[in-house]
C-alpha cells in the first residue's frame, strides 16, 4: 500500500507538471493567434484620410458630373485598398492558423504524457495484484488448505506504455 501511494504520488505529480506546461503553452498560443487578430491596421486611417478628403469638397462643387466621377473614382481606390488590406490579413491569419495546427507540440505531449499514465495503471495493476494475493491467501487458510509456495508472475500488462520511450514535449 505505501509503494503504491508513492508511485501514484509520483506519477500524479508528474502529470499536473506536465499539464501545466501544455496549458502554458496552449494559452501562449492562443494569446499570439488573439493578439494576430486584433491587430490594428491602417484601414480605420485610410477612410478618415477618405473622409476628410470628401468632406473639403465644397458642397457646390459635389453637384457637379466631373466631381461625382471622381468621387466614384476615389471610393472606389478606397475600397479596393481596404480590400488588399483585409486579404493581407486574412492571409497572415490563415498562415498562423496553418503553423498552429502543423505544430507538433499535442502529439508529442501526449507520446510523453502515455507512459506516466501507464505507470499510473501500473502500479493500480501491482495493487490489484497483490489484494487478489491477499485474499487467495485468505480463502486458503480459511479452508485449511496450504499456501501456494509459488507466488504468481507480476502483471506487466502496460510495458510496452511505460517502456515505450519517454519524450519530453517542449
Amino acid at each position: 500500500e505505501g509503494s503504491f501511494e508513492v508511485g501514484a504520488r509520483t506519477g500524479l505529480a508528474r502529470l499536473r507538471g506536465e499539464q501545466e506546461r501544455m496549458v502554458r503553452h496552449l494559452r501562449e498560443t492562443r494569446a499570439g493567434f488573439d493578439g494576430l487578430l486584433a491587430a490594428p491596421d491602417s484601414k480605420q486611417k485610410l477612410v478618415y484620410t477618405f473622409q476628410l478628403e470628401f468632406n473639403a469638397i465644397d458642397l457646390e462643387l459635389r453637384v457637379r458630373d466631373e466631381t461625382k466621377m471622381e468621387l466614384h473614382q476615389r471610393a472606389e481606390d478606397v475600397q479596393q485598398a481596404l480590400w488588399e488590406i483585409a486579404d493581407a490579413s486574412r492571409d497572415d491569419a490563415e498562415a498562423e492558423h496553418a503553423s498552429i495546427a502543423e505544430d507538433s507540440y499535442t502529439t508529442d505531449y501526449v507520446r510523453m504524457l502515455a507512459p506516466a499514465v501507464g505507470a499510473l495503471m501500473q502500479e493500480e495493476v501491482v495493487r490489484f495484484q497483490a489484494s487478489v494475493a491477499m485474499l487467495n491467501d485468505y480463502h486458503y487458510h480459511r479452508a485449511g488448505r496450504d499456501l501456494p509456495t509459488d507466488a504468481p508472475l507480476p502483471l506487466n500488462l502496460v510495458s510496452g506504455l511505460v517502456e515505450g520511450g519517454e519524450g519530453r514535449a517542449g
